[in-house]
């Protein structure tokens, strides 16, 4: 499988690098099942005709790359006419600055986040596959780090990034990653999902910023509703 990226370049505490939109067209002749694998170094979330199909969080799974590289299979059922797979890509493991502590930023595998995908349909003949054809933009995520979380501006957002009739003419090329050295292998692990919705049970201000208490640890992703002019 070749692997692309948008950027060489890592994400810093010093210098944000952000987290890319990866998309391509393709038209198709005739309606088709087949089977999608997308291997990852780093994250990423899986979109196909706008649709968001991703196998739980964090996919496809943290490993060193040197080792291993994970996948994931998804089976489509594509129609005739054009489609898009978009992809958006996180630095997870692959480049964690956050993680010195345990010499992460030091890792041989490190690099920007790169993905790999192969697309087959029922009869074994290929379809697609990652190339220098796929197109790439910033996302509004300008940071992100596995531990210290991300910067996220609204004002960068781009509807509809992932639908087949965006006019991705203004967008770049992607380049061609280093191959990692790992193997690729299916995840077996279950998928990381969302078991549960909190509220916070305190909000209150301090040192300048806003600090939200959920009154419990745990995992989980922010959903924020701003009521305020830009900016």
């Amino acid at each position: 499988m070749k692997f692309i990226c948008a950027t060489e370049k890592f994400n810093t505490f010093e210098e944000h690098v952000a987290s890319p939109y990866i998309r391509r067209v393709f038209t198709l002749q005739s309606d088709v099942s087949a089977t999608l694998t997308v291997a990852a170094c780093g994250f990423y979330e899986l979109y196909v005709n706008g649709e968001h199909i991703t196998r739980g969080r964090l996919a496809p799974y943290i490993s060193n790359t040197n080792d291993y590289v994970y996948s994931d299979e998804y089976s489509l059922s594509l129609t005739a006419g054009k489609n898009v797979i978009a992809l958006h890509l996180g630095n997870g493991l692959q480049n964690n600055p956050g993680g010195y502590i345990w010499n992460f930023t030091e890792a041989t595998f490190r690099s920007a986040p790169s993905v790999a995908l192969t697309l087959v349909d029922s009869a074994g003949s290929l379809l697609l596959e990652s190339d220098e054809k796929f197109k790439c933009a910033p996302s509004p995520i300008t940071s992100d780090d596995y531990r210290f979380g991300e910067r996220y501006d609204a004002r960068l957002e781009i509807p509809g990034w992932c639908d087949v009739d965006f006019d991705d003419s203004e967008w770049a090329y992607v380049i061609i990653a280093k191959t990692p050295k790992g193997e690729i292998k299916p995840r077996e692990s279950d998928p990381i999902l969302v078991e549960r919705e909190i509220s916070p049970i305190a909000i209150y201000e301090s040192e300048g910023a806003y600090i939200y208490d959920f009154g419990e640890s745990n995992a989980g992703v922010c959903r924020l509703t701003i009521n305020a002019v830009p900016g």
